[in-house]
């Protein structure tokens, strides 16, 4: 045999074998799917619906032992999504839109099995976890989920319909672990903006049913009302009638109202209240433009726990009970009146039956030009004259109108856009007057106060330089 056709043979059986290797490829046909080499992703989609789909969606988790159901209701401008019917409110609304949203987009990543005779294999029988989806349509998804694999991190879960059985990534799931807790809101007081300009009202009582303090947003009646503390838009009504300081409120007790949140929830329901002290709590009332929300509040073995009507739940809070440690006088304006000098025309006052007039200009320049019954002031004593008379100090605060109605001395202070205040100065007894407002009493100063104003309006009229005020 001559070496070419050696070499001939040699070529074909080459050949021949490549073509055989490739028939028998063809036979044998692509490698089942297993857990670790499965068919494509496309091809194990387990759910596809749009969150707007779905009416409702039930979970149970028999390995945490909870069950919760959320509901998908039209409203006014958007969905309402509620969680075994509380309040909407309760629950944090993109933690459910992600929860909805993530049980219609799952898509396992290898196909382990079809109609498995033995689901406790994989944790199905009984499943750790069931989720129920409702679709509008009236269909209806059964999913269980199970344990997950030993070796990458993918969990096992099951259509009930189709019986097949898919392994996912875990973290895919993620979403739909969440307990019940987990989707309420963490913070309590909403609506009342960053600078809380959507507080209304605010009312803290102690365990012993005592109010602490409770405040209010002045209406547009009371700051008609009220001329002279045009600054203060709140009164404080508890423990006494006083305006409150704007910026004490800002300072002190709002920041420690609005930074109370929930840390960690403790126990659902309001059933066992007694044994964290909720049953005699702490209570805080803030009113907002959109209503009212109510905290209670109680410390023990100290640890602070709160409930809430709206919450339905006994949790944990950032903070502590610091707010019923404020003293309630360093929230009031002191200062019988709170005004200032560009809005003043004048003050016409009458001491023991002996009127005066106290007029003031403000020049281009910005100083003021003062003038006390005819007889001119520099800029200076315009200022601190005009500040003596706002120097009163409120002393304490008057049960009703004084029996007493004639007044002793009498103050009227016209501004510059026509308003007139007027405050008379009735003596309740040799210490003590009390100050009525336009016809209204709340508070009282000291005899002292006025004394010393008649004092510096005699140095005044003498033409003495009046000392600052300290």
């Amino acid at each position: 045999m001559n070496k070419k056709l050696c070499k001939s043979i040699l070529i074909c059986l080459v050949i021949l074998l490549v073509l055989g290797a490739l028939a028998l490829m063809l036979l044998l046909g692509p490698e089942k799917s297993s857990e670790e080499n499965g068919p494509p992703v496309s091809e194990n989609v387990i759910t596809g619906f749009a969150r707007d789909e779905v009416e409702s969606l039930s979970l149970e988790n028999r390995k945490e032992g909870y069950y919760y159901r959320i509901t998908q209701t039209p409203g006014e401008s958007e969905t309402v999504l509620t969680v075994d019917g509380e309040n909407p409110e309760a629950f944090e609304r993109t933690e459910l839109t992600a929860l909805l949203a993530r049980a219609g987009k799952l898509q396992g990543d290898t196909l382990i099995a079809e109609h498995p005779e033995n689901l406790a294999e994989y944790g199905l029988d009984p499943a750790a976890m069931t989720l129920t989806i409702v679709l509008k349509d009236g269909s209806e998804i059964i999913l269980k989920i199970g344990d997950e694999a030993p070796t990458n991190r993918r969990t096992y879960i099951m259509d009930e319909q189709t019986g097949i059985v898919y392994a996912i990534p875990t973290l895919n799931l993620e979403p739909l672990f969440r307990t019940k807790s987990d989707l309420r809101v963490k913070t309590i007081f909403t609506g009342v903006g960053e600078k809380a300009e959507g507080v209304q009202g605010i009312t803290l009582t102690t365990p012993a049913k005592k109010t602490f303090l409770q405040l209010h947003r002045k209406t547009e009646a009371e700051q008609a009302a009220d001329r002279v503390h045009l600054n203060a838009s709140f009164i404080i009504t508890a423990p006494y009638y006083r305006q409150a300081n704007d910026t004490s409120l800002h300072e002190s007790l709002f920041p420690k109202l609005l930074t109370l949140e929930v840390k960690d929830f403790i126990e659902e329901g309001q059933e066992n209240l007694a044994r964290y002290g909720l049953d005699k709590p702490y209570t805080i009332e803030l009113e907002t433009v959109y209503g009212k929300t109510t905290l209670y509040l109680a410390e023990t073995g100290g640890q602070l726990y709160g409930t809430a009507p709206h919450i339905q739940s006994v949790f944990t809070l950032t903070g502590g009970l610091s707010v019923f440690e404020i003293n309630p006088s360093a929230l009031m304006v002191s200062s019988l009146w709170l005004t200032q000098i560009a809005t003043v025309e004048s003050i016409g006052f009458t001491i023991k039956g002996e009127s005066h007039l106290f007029t003031i200009k403000q020049n281009e320049d910005g100083s003021f030009a003062g003038n006390l019954d005819g007889a001119p002031l520099s800029d200076s004593n315009t200022k601190r004259f005009f500040m003596y008379f706002f120097s009163f100090t409120i002393e304490g605060n008057t049960e009703g109108t004084p029996k007493e109605t004639s007044p002793d001395y009498q103050f009227v202070l016209t501004k510059t856009n026509g308003d007139a205040v007027t405050m008379d100065f009735v003596k309740i007894n040799g210490r003590q007057y009390a100050a009525v407002q336009n016809g209204e009493s709340h508070y009282y100063v000291n005899i002292r106060e006025i004394e010393t104003f008649i004092d510096v309006l005699k140095k005044v009229q003498a033409g003495e330089e009046l000392p600052a005020l300290a």
